[in-house]
């Protein structure tokens, strides 16, 4: 069993968001209050917001009598790999054997803290429950880079060959994300989630836990202008270009980055995507 009040600590990556009024942080803090841990839980904080004027780039303050919030921000978006590392390496710091990642829209249940001290700690990476508009979207089954559902009904681990999850709510042993060598910091994005899902599977992993928890992911307040769309796909571009390294690249461009082209230009009616894709 991990032990919240020694073992485990939290990582938020925010962006455009203030901190105390995100769902995540909200629900998260909730759920820790209501536990009462004797020691207050650490929850760092990566905030990827770009700003003109500096704002005081590290922070450490308690939020209340149980949480002890520690704020990082560099005044630029640096993208998710960075955060997620640097998660790991202040929580080594502070001798935390297991951090949990988190996405700033997710909502988190009253028992979120209470299901994941009940993980078997055996297994090295950890999944919940993840929901979107009443779907399950992690974990997923992941066939030729798409993924696709899966039933579960009360297993405490599956077989990891042809499962992917998404970042939020994944508990990870902090030893055995230094030992893979952590995101990779050569995506910014997109893809960083399976990537890392690959790199767990390389190092011999064969079981995923699951954390018999459901979170809700909200990607409601996700809406671009073209101009937005354009920024966003040329991330997406620059992300899908190092996601090739090693792998089919028919594959990947067929199943991947085409039905993702043609959604766009047909969304906004325009060519200026192919013209991003290509140059």
């Amino acid at each position: 069993m991990a032990v919240l009040d020694t073992d485990i600590g939290f990582g938020i990556v925010l962006y455009k968001e203030d901190l105390l009024s995100c769902d995540a942080f909200q629900t998260l803090s909730g759920s820790i209050e209501k536990f009462k841990p004797e020691e207050r839980v650490a929850v760092v904080v990566f905030d990827n917001t770009p700003r003109k004027e500096d704002r005081k780039k590290n922070e450490n303050f308690c939020y209340n009598e149980y949480v002890e919030v520690f704020y990082f921000t560099e005044n630029e978006n640096r993208g998710l790999p960075y955060a997620y590392n640097l998660f790991a390496e202040k929580l080594e710091q502070l001798s935390k054997n297991w951090m949990v990642l988190l996405d700033q829209d997710t909502s988190l249940p009253d028992d979120f803290v209470a299901k994941y001290l009940a993980v078997d700690s055996s297994n090295f990476v950890n999944c919940p429950l993840v929901f979107s508009n009443g779907n399950l979207m992690s974990p997923s089954k992941f066939h030729k880079y798409r993924p696709s559902p899966v039933t579960i009904t009360d297993q405490k681990s599956l077989p990891l060959s042809d499962l992917t999850c998404i970042n939020s709510g994944l508990m990870i042993s902090v030893a055995f994300y230094n030992q893979i060598g952590g995101y990779n910091p050569n995506l910014f994005l997109d893809f960083c989630d399976h990537d890392f899902i690959e790199r767990v599977k390389k190092a011999g992993v064969t079981q995923i836990g699951i954390v018999d928890c459901k979170l809700i992911q909200d990607f409601s307040a996700v809406s671009h202008t073209k101009a937005q769309s354009l920024f966003r796909y040329g991330l997406f571009v620059k992300d899908l270009q190092e996601f090739y390294r090693g792998r089919n690249k028919f594959t990947v461009f067929t199943r991947v980055d085409l039905p993702r082209l043609l959604k766009l230009s047909y969304t906004f009616k325009t060519l200026e995507f192919v013209k991003t894709r290509l140059f």
